[in-house]
């Protein structure tokens, strides 16, 4: 994982009612959404955004209760967190990007494409989950994610934990897990939010309405990928219509961070074609 990258300049609005913390950077080209995952921030995904704003817009916000974006009570779920997207896009003056949601950010791309068809050109879902129906994490990866959230006495510990639950370059190389670490702990989550994101995918399903998606779709999963098992990529290029799957070998489920390289190819490719 690259972690030269700069964080572009934030900035802050209110839509609806909610305090965001926003980038809106790179060039005139094509507005590309990307939606962050579980617990994330704006500074895990700068590299990423550095990568991808070399050859177009790139706007990108921290959830509620992440980063740089206040803790809202009672936390939100995924169709309010797409009309949070659908706003930002409104406030910037875009009417139609290309999307990338990651993790819990594919649910909400997810449901974005759905109710807002018109505003998604393209969709990327990267280690999305589909909600209730799909196939969940196992206790003992979901126990080391929640953990390793929370800075340990125990540092040896949780990053032993964290190799498990996250695979990839983190279960391979320690520097990578504390890259991984220097950019979360940044700004860390809030852990109600986190705790509120949890419930808001496991009481939400796209399973009965993902044949009506209409937006091109690229589904890329990591078979190192213990978080969000491969299991729902398939089933999400199975039912998306036109959806693409690629599978990243090696890859674990923090592809936009430790993999932003090879990710950003992937994507480009995909929206370049």
């Amino acid at each position: 994982m690259r972690d030269t990258a700069p964080l572009p300049t934030t900035a802050v609005t209110t839509l609806a009612g909610v305090e965001i913390s926003y980038v809106d950077t790179g060039g005139e080209g094509q507005a590309l959404l990307l939606i962050n995952g579980s617990g994330g921030n704006l500074q895990m995904l700068a590299p990423l955004i550095d990568r991808l704003s070399a050859s177009r817009r790139v706007l990108a916000f921290d959830q509620p209760g992440m980063g740089g974006s206040p803790a809202v009570y009672p936390t939100l779920g995924v169709p309010a967190v797409s009309e949070l997207c659908r706003a930002l896009l409104d406030r910037r003056g875009v009417q139609a990007a290309d999307v990338i949601g990651y993790s819990f950010g594919g649910a909400v791309a997810q449901q974005l494409a759905l109710t807002r068809p018109r505003r998604v050109r393209n969709l990327v879902l990267v280690a999305s989950v589909v909600g209730l129906g799909g196939l969940p994490t196992d206790p003992l990866t979901a126990a080391a994610v929640a953990l390793h959230q929370i800075p340990s006495p125990t540092p040896r510990i949780t990053r032993a934990i964290a190799r498990h639950g996250y695979g990839g370059s983190v279960r391979r190389d320690t520097v990578a897990l504390k890259r991984l670490e220097r950019a979360w702990f940044t700004a860390p989550a809030d852990p109600i939010s986190f705790f509120g994101q949890a419930v808001a995918v496991a009481s939400w399903s796209s399973l009965p309405w993902l044949w009506a998606l209409q937006a091109p779709t690229l589904v890329i999963t990591g078979d190192d990928d213990s978080v969000v098992p491969m299991l729902n990529a398939f089933t999400l290029a199975l039912w998306i219509p036109r959806a693409r799957l690629a599978v990243v070998r090696g890859g674990g489920h923090l592809l936009p961070i430790d993999q932003p390289e090879d990710l950003a190819r992937l994507v480009e490719n995909f929206l370049d074609r």
